[in-house]
């Protein structure tokens, strides 16, 4: 403990050590708005410590109050706004607005609240070492569980690739065993007994689904190592599989509005969603006018046939979004997506798959107090995780005061009941499997019925047939004879036909 507390001491020296004393004098001005979750509308608002009185300050307002500690500046004053009325800035006619255009001329120092780069941003401003990274997250409106998802629960729990490997493990078994069959026993039945070319497709498929009898033992050692190998092998397979499928009947059905990121890019093209947002100076916008990356490619395609769609009220964007056939892209730290999360039922959140941005607090070009907060930022980085963990993390335990969460009524149970409709994939299976096997046997019936009708009705028709064609090839033969055996041949005939 006294090593750790010496060396905190070192550490606080070496990021205070370079404070310049002229900075002691002057007064650290920060513009600060309620923005939950980065600043919670606390009693004591603005604040930047956690008290009794206001535990959760917000994550901006709690990581810049422990980066100010550490890099020793104590005399810093609040510019309050209303976000409702003052914007953070947008780059009008070559100059900046609102706050953005504060930190521009001095105004104040930064802003209580995280960035990302931009081009244009990076002419005009400074920003501070990032220690976190963010990606936007597409809000779209829940798509309620069907019957195609209950019935494909049965299979998800193993994805296509899995499904693929496991037919192809299986066919390996297969193809292994033939091979040693044709190799060292040949094609004698007897000797091969279940193994039999015939029968080797259905006990291996016995063996697969863990369904096989002490008959199952292959005639050479080779095949016997095989069977061993191949059973400890499906064995593991069905296990996982049993132990993932309950656990899928289990949890409710996760449905997503689209597969894949590309899909839903497709569908805006087709005009079948629109994007919308209230805020077009975002840096995803920015980025889209002139990134190369994939996405935004894709995405700028996209939206040259189906126009971006521009509401300034946030409130009238989301309940566009809830009604259906608007996609709304929003930052992971951001208000609305705070809002959004906590106060609607129906609304589904998509980041897979998405490009990152780095996270910074802005300041002014040459900004005498950059280098001394990048300092303490990095000493700080593990208490900016660990608060990003507590405001948005899965398990979140940071909340606002003001806030009054709504409880959506249809919100599924973590964990539910067997129910007959968790089970109906697995029944639809058995309806499947029975319809072809009543296919198979009408088939199979309808061929008995006609070889046993032929049989009867035509069997003396067909044995006068052949008889007739066994006479027209004898009576080929007879003209090629000479006189005598044919009269030979003729008189054979005579006694024969006088049966009939």
């Amino acid at each position: 403990m006294p090593s750790l507390l010496f060396l905190a001491l070192i550490v606080n020296r070496c990021l205070t050590e370079d404070f310049d004393p002229l900075l002691k004098t002057l007064e650290l001005k920060i513009a600060i708005s309620v923005w939950p979750p980065l600043v919670f509308n606390c009693s004591n608002f603005p604040t930047l410590l956690p008290s009794k009185e206001c535990p959760f300050p917000g994550f901006d307002a709690e990581n810049l109050g422990i980066i100010f500690a550490h890099m020793g500046v104590a005399n810093y004053s609040y510019h309050i706004f209303d976000k409702r009325v003052t914007s953070s800035g947008d780059f009008v006619n070559g100059a900046w607005t609102d706050i953005f255009g504060m930190i521009e001329n001095g105004t104040v120092d930064t802003i209580c609240g995280g960035y990302q780069r931009t081009e244009i941003r990076e002419q005009y401003f400074d920003f501070s070492y990032p220690v976190l990274q963010i990606k936007p997250v597409f809000v779209v409106k829940k798509r309620e569980a069907g019957l195609i998802e209950a019935v494909v629960a049965v299979f998800r729990s193993f994805n296509i690739q899995v499904w693929l490997v496991i037919v192809a493990i299986f066919v390996v078994q297969v193809v292994s065993l033939y091979l040693v069959d044709y190799i060292l026993i040949g094609h004698g039945e007897a000797k091969m007994g279940v193994w039999s070319p015939g029968n080797m497709f259905f006990n291996m498929y016995r063996l697969f689904i863990n369904q096989i009898d002490d008959e199952l033992r292959h005639p050479t050692l080779t095949g016997n190592v095989l069977v061993v190998t191949f059973g400890l092998v499906d064995v593991l397979l069905v296990s996982l599989y049993q132990g993932l499928l309950l656990t899928e009947l289990l949890h409710p059905p996760e449905v997503k509005p689209f597969s894949n990121i590309d899909e839903m890019i497709q569908r805006i093209g087709n005009k079948e969603f629109s994007l919308i947002t209230y805020y077009p100076g975002n840096w995803y916008f920015q980025d889209l006018q002139t990134s190369e990356e994939d996405h935004f490619v894709k995405m700028r395609a996209a939206l040259s046939k189906n126009p971006l769609v521009i509401n300034e009220n946030q409130t009238q964007v989301l309940e566009m979004v809830a009604a259906g056939r608007y996609i709304l892209p929003l930052d992971t730290d951001g208000e609305v997506l705070y809002y959004a999360k906590h106060q609607y039922c129906d609304l589904t959140y998509i980041d897979e798959g998405l490009p990152s941005q780095y996270r910074h607090y802005i300041f002014k070009k040459g900004s005498p107090w950059l280098p001394l907060f990048n300092n303490a930022s990095i000493g700080q980085q593990a208490f900016a995780i660990n608060a990003w963990e507590k405001y948005f993390g899965p398990t979140a335990s940071a909340r606002d005061p003001n806030e009054i969460e709504l409880r959506c009524p249809k919100d599924p149970p973590q964990v539910r009941a067997l129910t007959m409709e968790t089970l109906t994939g697995l029944f639809c299976l058995l309806i499947g499997g029975s319809i072809v096997a009543s296919a198979s046997f009408t088939i199979e019936y309808v061929g008995c019925l006609r070889k046993t009708i032929g049989l009867k009705l035509f069997g003396p028709v067909k044995e006068m047939r052949k008889l007739a064609r066994a006479v027209t090839r004898e009576k080929k033969k007879l003209l090629q004879m000479e006189d005598k055996d044919r009269f030979d041949l003729y008189r054979r005939e005579s006694y024969y036909f006088s049966g009939f």
